[in-house]
């Protein structure tokens, strides 16, 4: 399979499982920080990821890229509210070329 076959593949597989449309999808774009994918709804994406394309995640770390299912905490949501406050992503950057490259190499 040819890389542009692959691209074209991976985003209409983020299309379908995301619902977004494909101009949404860059290659750049974080699945976790831009396109918001985290906790359960990660794993479930990961999980069809690797079905779909035949992808070895058994050296992916989860953890390092996702966080656990996002539950509404108002303190913390008010905490981000004051000025000043700098928030810091303590996760690496998963971006849809990440999933294009496991994809062609079949391991992420």
């Amino acid at each position: 399979m040819e890389k542009s076959e692959t691209v074209n593949n991976v985003k209409d597989f983020l299309c379908v499982e995301l619902t977004l449309q494909k101009s949404d999808i860059d290659m750049e774009a974080s699945i976790n920080l831009d396109l918001g994918v985290d906790g359960d709804d990660a794993r479930e994406l990961l999980h069809k990821y690797e079905s779909m394309f035949n992808v070895d995640l058994s050296d992916f770390v989860f953890e390092e890229y996702f966080g656990p299912e996002a539950s509404f905490n108002p303190f913390s949501w008010l905490l981000n509210l004051l000025p000043g406050k700098v928030k810091q992503n303590k996760f690496k950057k998963l971006l849809v070329k990440d999933f294009v490259e496991g994809a062609i190499r079949g391991k992420l």
